[in-house]
């Protein structure tokens, strides 16, 4: 067997100026591959966790993997992803001061979102969207009154004028020209940030075609269904800045690819639940609370931008899969493991024809990560009451 491959320790730079590692290796015990990964803020306590593969992939084909191999390859595909979305790389940045979080005031923080994203594009490369933080963790950070927007089901997009539109780990979306024409006809470099959404098809159907490299000619009425629902703008300001920006351009261009989301505003924790009720009754996910005097992150989680649902939800890996019984016969049912190798089954969401067409080409999911929504975690720390929402392989 060839040597086992070493990978480079990987950097990153932290909205609180620290400076984060992250370093992942394979070891041969025994024939079992042990992928270890290390992780933290130098200078501080770092973390390792320790996973072994025991079985390989493939078993009985020309590219039958042993543990040890496949331990290898799932490792450089982790490595692969904190290059690309976790925008991680092997050069150490300088550590920057003390008091840039999320807790500061925000005359005290001074991030240029504009300077972020032309850097990204100077680099050959695209920004990443600023992502949400849990309100169950960080809710004592939002400030009232502040904005109250629907949580979409969609796909993440950053729309980029006279460049193209990307997913939130920098994937290009092909096709889309209907998009990409209204997108365009902005000033070049503005970015809209929004969501791939549709008010016909369901997310299943968007992500299908989304991530489509060639499309059939039943494709067409359908793409042209899709449109970006917008919600933010990577800019300089705050959020009460981006939004009155975002108010005024839809009221000066009549787009038809482009929506804005509507915003409302909460002034209390009743207005928040209100609201959250409201959304899910009309078929949202739940609600995103934005502080007015918030500002852009490029690439980080902010305290500024909150979740807030009244179930949970994560990603799981599948590790396999069975045919349904009785009614669900032909259609798939994911076999997921939580992060300590205990296995459960979730049904995915979806249509009978939806789930049997995906148990067609299941095989080809193994490996990859299923987002879960649940009710809550069991004593062992299993979901109760899974539901399958999405296999991530489209970002």
């Amino acid at each position: 067997m060839p040597a086992i491959p070493s990978f480079p320790t990987l950097y990153g730079k932290a909205s609180t100026g620290k400076i984060k590692m992250w370093s992942i290796k394979v070891e041969d015990q025994k024939g079992v591959g042990a992928i270890t990964t290390t992780h933290g803020y130098l200078g501080g306590k770092l973390q390792e966790n320790t996973r072994l593969v025991t079985v390989g992939k493939n078993l009985g084909k020309k590219n039958e993997t042993t543990p040890v191999q496949q331990a290898v390859s799932e490792a450089q595909s982790d490595w692969k992803k904190k290059t690309e979305a976790g925008g991680m790389t092997e050069k150490k940045p300088e550590e920057g001061k003390a008091g840039d979080s999320d807790k500061e005031s925000v005359k005290s923080v001074k991030p240029s979102a504009e300077k972020n994203a032309k850097a990204a594009a100077d680099a050959g490369g695209v920004p990443h969207p600023m992502l949400a933080h849990d309100y169950n963790k960080r809710g004592k950070d939002i400030k009232f009154p502040c904005y109250a927007q629907r949580k979409l089901d969609g796909v993440r997009c950053l729309a980029i004028s006279g460049k193209g539109l990307y997913s939130r780990t920098g994937k290009a979306f092909p096709h889309m020209d209907h998009i990409r024409a209204e997108i365009n006809s902005l000033p070049k470099g503005t970015i809209l940030d929004g969501e791939l959404y549709s008010d016909t098809l369901n997310f299943q159907e968007i992500v299908g075609l989304v991530k489509k490299e060639t499309l059939k000619p039943a494709d067409a009425p359908k793409m042209t269904q899709i449109y970006l629902c917008v919600y933010d703008t990577v800019q300089d300001g705050t959020n009460e800045a981006r939004n009155a920006y975002l108010t005024d351009l839809f009221k000066t261009h009549k787009f038809k690819a482009l929506k804005l989301l509507p915003t409302d505003v909460a002034n209390n924790l009743d207005d928040v639940k209100r609201l959250h009720a409201e959304y899910v009754a009309d078929g949202y996910e739940g609600l995103i609370l934005r502080n007015k005097a918030g500002l852009y992150k490029v690439g980080h989680r902010s305290a500024d931008l909150q979740k807030y649902k009244e179930f949970k939800d994560d990603e799981y890996k599948i590790v396999g899969f069975k045919e349904g019984d009785g009614i669900e016969k032909g259609c798939v049912i994911w076999v997921c493991e939580t992060k300590d190798k205990k296995p459960f089954s979730v049904r995915p969401r979806g249509t009978h024809e939806d789930r049997a067409e995906a148990f067609k080409t299941a095989s080809k999911q193994v490996g990859k990560k299923l987002t879960v929504r649940f009710q809550e975690l069991t004593e062992d720390g299993i979901p109760r009451f899974p539901v399958g929402l999405a296999i991530r392989d489209y970002e």
